[in-house]
């Protein structure tokens, strides 16, 4: 008898694409989503004009909902995408809106305003920043000018006696609040290694921007810093707005003297004043408590405009 021999069926059909749209922009990041009628790779291939795709980005396995995120963009600039679409047989088909290719304009670039000064080029002595709430609290703006003095005299005030790694609460009085991101609070922790938190304590010594942003922070000097070894830390409330005032507390073990302020004003402003600093390392800003930004760019925190007066 004759044998019979079943035909596998070839796939000559390309994917077919549908709902292509951008999300997620910010400054320097976007997510290029679409959908296809059967599982395939995915690849946004993108650039500055229509005529010039010259970058792209694969997406990852062979999905049919596609989510593409693209990164290290520029901020406040308009892009112009196609999206490509793969099956497993190999057929390929792109979708380029008709030949006027798709398009998204980036955010203006969020300003953090902190810095990670990492490689001996601490450059802040001698500066005050003032920081100013914009956007109902969600940012903020900078100014900085040249001082000789603390601009809240800490004589007076209230001593910490913190150790090595450690922190102590304090609650204001009056029923006054300060003010991070546009949240509200009626005490804080001071760490004996250079920052204000928020909400919660921390004794970390080990500055890095993914510890420096995992929880509320106010950093004047986030370092490994020892008050057990000289110097003082302590805090004055004035009608307002509240100092916090580390004064020639040496490095770990006992190396040099930094000498800086952090004052929070019962407004919402926000102001980090540096003397003298030796210690050559450690980060200066604030922080949200989220996590580092996906589109965080380090803030040059000396090239700050000037303040225009002083508060």
């Amino acid at each position: 008898p004759a044998s019979k021999q079943a035909t596998a069926s070839v796939d000559c059909s390309a994917p077919g694409i549908s709902n292509v749209a951008s999300s997620a922009l910010t400054g320097s990041t976007a997510t290029i989503s679409f959908t296809t009628d059967e599982a395939a790779a995915g690849e946004v291939l993108y650039g500055t004009s229509c005529g010039s795709l010259s970058q792209s980005t694969a997406g990852i396995g062979l999905p049919t909902g596609h989510q593409i995120n693209l990164s290290g963009l520029n901020p406040s600039t308009s892009y112009s995408y196609s999206v490509k679409a793969t099956d497993a047989a190999g057929n390929a088909a792109t979708d380029d809106n008709g030949g006027s290719c798709y398009s998204f304009v980036t955010a203006d670039q969020t300003i953090y305003f902190t810095e990670n000064f990492e490689s001996n080029d601490f450059d802040l002595d001698g500066q005050s920043l003032t920081l100013n709430p914009s956007g109902a609290g969600a940012t903020y703006t900078g100014c900085s000018q040249p001082v000789t003095a603390f601009p809240t005299d800490p004589t007076g005030g209230n001593s910490l006696t913190l150790g090595d790694d450690a922190f102590e609460l304090v609650t204001l009085g009056d029923g006054q609040t300060v003010t991070l991101y546009g949240v509200n609070y009626d005490r804080f922790y001071v760490g004996s290694n250079g920052y204000i938190t928020f909400g919660t304590s921390d004794t970390d010594y080990n500055e890095s921007l993914a510890e420096h942003f995992t929880i509320p922070r106010i950093a004047g000097l986030y370092n490994d810093l020892n008050p057990t070894s000289g110097g003082t830390i302590s805090w004055r409330q004035l009608d307002n707005r509240v100092a916090v005032t580390w004064s020639e507390v040496p490095e770990y073990p006992s190396t040099g003297q930094n000498s800086f302020q952090i004052e929070l004003f019962f407004d919402g402003r926000i102001r980090i004043t540096h003397l003298v600093v030796d210690s050559t390392g450690g980060i200066v800003g604030i922080s949200a408590g989220t996590g580092v930004p996906s589109d965080y760019q380090e803030t040059d925190l000396s090239a700050q405009s000037n303040c225009a007066a002083s508060i």
